[in-house]
């Protein structure tokens, strides 16, 4: 008789493999299955993350100022920050970029490790910057953030750091709304085209434009860009939806002048026609909100950094925007989909898993189940370590 050990019974598997996506199941929502905690626990978690990350939801071009006694206040500061940028250009990271004022006026940019380093000074003070894209992914604040605010608002969140001044189109990736936080005095925002306005230290203002930055050369900016489901990414759900349909699965070549015979249709049809109403179906029977949650679930979260080295055996918080999808219900266990990734766990997890999903402390050295799992989703980005609640 074989023994099942923690350790063989929790597993994950990536939807992305060398920058491609796997194919995707659609997930069904946990309640549609007899486990509507899973749900309530998603919007629990929903609230909680809104409340810590409020203060990056002010008007458009409105400073709101950090909570006093915020974790925002009290751990970030602008030499933290710089030194991020001075760590990431000393190890050529490819994540830093150079963006230089050439003598007409226009913005060039380019990988800062293709930049002499003698001649960054003189990019700052002609009126350049430098930038750290995917912050989040090397700084523990920064991670916890974005991660707060990919759960709160249900988007996809990249941090930027901006030494500097940054100016000119096509530098940000595209976002529905940017969150500017000004670390040092002096930083006046531009968003696109718009008029330009202060923002002083200490406070975040929001802009539905990229903005632009100009600021002392040793300034230091931090910018939150979320990306929300949109028109576009409704479109790209919709085609991969549609490759599931069992009509629209054409086999090549096919004639688009003649009657064709396809698999499922009783006469040979107009290929044109077919796939018109095909797809008509398709759209119809595509729920938005459904769409829009299955795009968050393929998003992957930035593990928190320095996580190989955090003990399995402590408390830990889960960190799942949208929540979890179930992919496959079996006898004794099921697989689910969560920021990108694939899970598949016994029916004992689901204690647990609820608890994680609803973003409260849990005491991963409860059981080796609890420490084996724990330590799955902390190193998928799914969890970040906590201190223990009090009493504990």
């Amino acid at each position: 008789m074989s023994v099942m050990t923690p350790q063989s019974q929790i597993f994950v598997s990536s939807l992305t493999h060398a920058g491609h996506v796997a194919p995707f199941t659609f997930p069904i929502r946990p309640s549609a299955i007899g486990f509507p905690d899973l749900d309530h626990a998603a919007e629990h978690a929903r609230s909680g993350a809104e409340v810590d990350v409020a203060w990056l939801g002010g008007r458009a071009e409105v400073a709101a100022e950090f909570p006093p006694g915020s974790r925002a206040a009290r751990q970030l500061d602008s030499d933290q920050l710089r030194q991020l940028i001075e760590q990431a250009i000393g190890t050529h990271s490819p994540e830093t970029q150079v963006c230089q004022r050439q003598p007409d006026g226009s913005i060039q940019s380019h990988p800062a490790a293709s930049v002499p380093v003698q001649q960054l000074s003189e990019t700052l003070d002609q009126g350049g910057g430098i930038l750290l894209h995917r912050a989040e992914r090397t700084n523990e604040v920064l991670n916890r953030l974005a991660a707060s605010v990919a759960v709160a608002r249900w988007a996809r969140v990249e941090a930027v750091v901006v030494l500097g001044s940054l100016a000119g189109d096509g530098v940000l990736p595209k976002m529905t709304r940017w969150h500017v936080v000004a670390m040092t005095e002096g930083t006046i925002v531009r968003p696109g085209q718009g008029a330009p306005f202060d923002a002083p230290p200490g406070t975040a203002v929001t802009v539905t434009e990229p903005p632009r930055i100009h600021a002392a050369p040793d300034s230091i900016t931090l910018l939150v860009g979320e990306h929300t489901f949109d028109a576009e990414d409704h479109r790209l759900v919709l085609l991969e939806r549609a490759g599931c349909h069992p009509l629209l699965r054409i086999d090549a070549p096919l004639s688009i002048t003649e009657p064709v015979e396809i698999y499922g249709r009783a006469e040979p049809v107009s290929l044109i026609e077919h796939l018109r109403s095909e797809l008509a179906l398709v759209t119809a029977s595509l729920d938005p909100a459904d769409a829009a949650w299955w795009w968050l679930l393929r998003h992957q979260l930035a593990p928190a950094p320095m996580t190989q080295l955090i003990s399995p055996g402590r408390w830990l918080r889960g960190r799942f925007p949208g929540g979890i999808g179930i992919t496959e219900r079996a006898e004794g266990g099921m697989v689910f989909a969560a920021a990108g990734q694939m899970f598949h766990g016994p029916d004992e997890l689901l204690p647990f898993l609820t608890q994680m999903v609803s973003r409260e402390p849990v005491d991963c050295r409860a059981d080796d189940l609890s420490a084996v799992a724990g330590g799955v989703l902390l190193r998928a980005g799914l969890a970040e370590p906590v201190e223990p609640p009090i009493g504990h």
